[in-house]
């Protein structure tokens, strides 16, 4: 019998059943001469589509009954695979036969290559794989937030995911334990790439691991390096100490580029994904803000808001969105102002992007803020008091709002007594 462990690439895929594309995926997969066993790990059986024998007979499934969740799923399906060369893929993408082919020609050892991610998706025919160096210290979505959709490795490189680790960080772990990481920028991957994760905004579990996820790869994978928290806490100490009269500027999910237009002198970044000298690692709505009280003049927020889910869970349900228009109110300094632009509805913009978890109207304002009319009366007396019943722990008074093409604007200052 001929090995075929090196001539086949075994695939592990992880699904919901909330992606169109994985049936003509698990067609051409199957039709393959390039892939060995297809390892589907069904979290989502009652929603199982009916598959053609042809396709159902090269399947390898794993169906627990219930939502195992991705990480602990592909840790399953490596458990099972054969082929020297393994293939880890999300269920919202098909892969092309050339690439497949490619991956088994690639010689790992004498190009020292552990891991490729799937880097940017080419216009141009054909494949490139490039070297990168991951920052350990930031989370790989921010630097490469395509690489965990599509990983190849030889199968002896899988490092199984630590158990706390449910739903994210697993391709953070997998690069980490990898030291010579790769990606592979190509034309043979189509698909969508949205993630599943938002089809269950309002699940209690599903959002608990991802709690779960984020403070375990705090204290154990990602490294304590000297630029998010060694600025945080100097930052905190310096503004709440400091006499000078110098304007502070603070813009939130900035990544690696704040914005600074109301031209501060100083300027001070948050995003969960970047962090370095004057950007501060903080999951704004999960996490307080790390400033101290009223210190701020501005904050701005750029397509920022629409991110911010409406509801989670933790020991009981709280609302991200709300706690974070609350954290931005104690920040500023009375009169602070808060300038948001965000894609919003009835645009298109709030809803085509999947990770558009919280839809803005022209009326979200009034739960934050005092719409006064000409004459001093307000516009929706009624909205302030809901924010607050619902959480809300501040107060502002709207001075404009207005529509830049699909985006709804915002500038409102913090009241203050």
């Amino acid at each position: 019998m001929p090995d075929t462990t090196r001539s086949l690439i075994d695939i592990i895929i992880p699904t919901m059943w909330k992606a169109p594309i994985l049936l003509d995926a698990l067609r051409a997969y199957a039709a393959s001469t390039h892939v060995g066993k297809i390892v589907l790990i069904d979290n989502n059986a009652a929603d199982r589509p009916s598959i053609e024998d042809a396709v159902y007979n090269r399947l390898t499934i794993i169906d627990h009954g219930r939502n195992i969740f991705v990480n602990p799923a592909w840790n399953e399906g490596v458990s099972l695979c054969k082929s020297e060369v393994i293939c880890i893929a999300n269920d919202d993408i098909q892969i092309d036969e050339e690439l497949f082919q490619s991956m088994i020609l690639l010689d790992w050892s004498y190009r020292k290559i552990d891991i490729i991610g799937l880097g940017t998706r080419g216009e141009k025919e054909g494949m490139e794989i490039l070297k990168v160096e991951i920052n350990k210290s930031a989370p790989l979505g921010g630097q490469i937030p395509t690489f965990g959709a599509c990983m190849f490795m030889p199968r002896k490189n899988y490092a199984a995911i630590p158990e706390p680790l449910k739903i994210w960080f697993g391709d953070d772990y997998l690069a980490h334990s990898n030291p010579n990481t790769y990606v592979v920028k190509t034309s043979h991957v189509t698909g969508s790439m949205s993630t599943t994760i938002n089809s269950f905004d309002q699940n209690s579990d599903v959002h608990a691991a991802i709690r779960q996820d984020i403070d375990w790869a705090k204290a154990n994978l990602l490294e304590k390096s000297e630029t998010p928290q060694e600025a945080n806490v100097d930052i905190s100490k310096e503004l709440q100490a400091t006499g000078k009269q110098e304007s502070i500027s603070l813009d939130l999910g900035c990544g690696t580029n704040p914005q600074n237009p109301f031209k501060a002198d100083r300027l001070i970044g948050i995003d969960s994904q970047c962090a370095s000298a004057n950007i501060i690692s903080c999951w704004v709505g999960f996490e307080p803000i790390p400033l101290e009280d009223s210190c701020v003049d501005f904050v701005t927020a750029y397509d920022f808001i629409e991110h911010i889910p409406r509801f989670a869970m933790r020991e009981r349900p709280f609302n991200p969105f709300i706690d974070a228009m609350s954290e931005i109110w104690r920040v500023l300094k009375p009169n602070g102002m808060f300038f948001s632009r965000t894609p919003a509805y009835p645009s298109a913009a709030a809803f085509q992007d999947p990770t558009h978890v919280n839809i803005i109207t022209d009326q979200t304002v009034s739960y934050f803020s005092k719409r006064p009319c000409p004459d001093g009366s307000l516009i929706d007396p009624w909205g302030l008091p809901l924010g607050k019943r619902y959480g809300f722990k501040g107060e502002f008074l709207l001075i404009k709002q207005w529509w830049d093409s699909t985006h709804l604007c915002w500038q409102m200052i913090a009241i203050k007594e």
